[in-house]
């Protein structure tokens, strides 16, 4: 959850962490 953080990069993989 810490790389969603990350910034920019992190917002797209946030909405694959969210669907899980």
């Amino acid at each position: 959850m810490e790389d969603i953080k990350s910034g920019e990069e992190g917002r797209r993989p946030n909405l694959v962490y969210t669907n899980h």
